[in-house]
């Protein structure tokens, strides 16, 4: 909800490429930061505050907001990336791929 809020009144200032270049590269700073920064075995054990707990927060509640504002923007480019006598075929496809995607990427993450 917050994602596609926000993207509204970005896409009016900006262009699409620089708003799908610069949510991504939010997102992947922000998975780095998510896993470069360890939560010590005292924050843990005794159940107390640190500063890195809210860290992690903040970095996966920001990489939530990008992934929605990521898939806002690639549904809008991604009609303008097919040609109008299949553009409809175009979307569907990729829609269904991506679907399928989700639906089987549990089943494999267990190999990987």
């Amino acid at each position: 909800m917050l994602g596609s809020i926000v993207i509204s009144s970005i896409l009016k200032r900006y262009r699409r490429k620089p708003c799908f270049i610069a949510t991504y590269a939010f997102t992947i700073l922000a998975s780095i930061g998510f896993m470069l920064v360890p939560v010590p075995e005292e924050c843990t054990i005794n159940n107390t505050l640190c500063w890195q707990k809210f860290f992690l927060t903040g970095c996966a509640a920001l990489i939530k907001i990008m992934m929605s504002i990521n898939i806002g923007v690639v549904n809008l480019y991604m009609t303008e990336v097919f040609p109008s006598t299949f553009r409809g075929i175009g979307v569907g496809v990729v829609c269904f791929v991506g679907r399928m995607g989700n639906v089987f990427a549990p089943l494999f993450s267990n190999y990987l």
